[in-house]
């Protein structure tokens, strides 16, 4: 991977999934999960065997059919609230992080 074609190969992204993750980044492997042309980019990730999914916007900001994947943290963040009764029947969002010069 190249970090100027691919945000996944930026050792700052690296870095701070490794920190996030609880890992050494040599033990994190990133590779593209799909190139169907979905909005967002996909990776998996292997975090020394624990197996995640990566969602980074797509770097055309102007991209229309774009969706907001903070928004989607959020949503199913809240699907994990203890009441709510589809509770533990999503994928579980692990963490996010704003993209430098906005907010959540």
């Amino acid at each position: 991977m190249n970090a100027r074609t691919d945000p996944a190969a930026a050792p700052e992204l690296r870095r701070w999934l490794a920190d996030e993750l609880g890992v050494s980044s040599t033990k994190l492997q990133i590779e593209p999960l799909s190139s169907r042309g979905d909005s967002n980019l996909m990776y998996e990730l292997d975090a020394g065997g624990r197996h995640l999914v990566l969602r980074l916007p797509p770097t055309v900001k102007n991209d229309r059919s774009a969706h907001d994947v903070l928004r989607e943290y959020r949503m199913l963040e809240a699907l994990e609230h203890p009441r709510c009764p589809t509770r533990g029947r999503s994928p579980r969002a692990t963490t996010s992080a704003s993209p430098v010069g906005r907010s959540t």
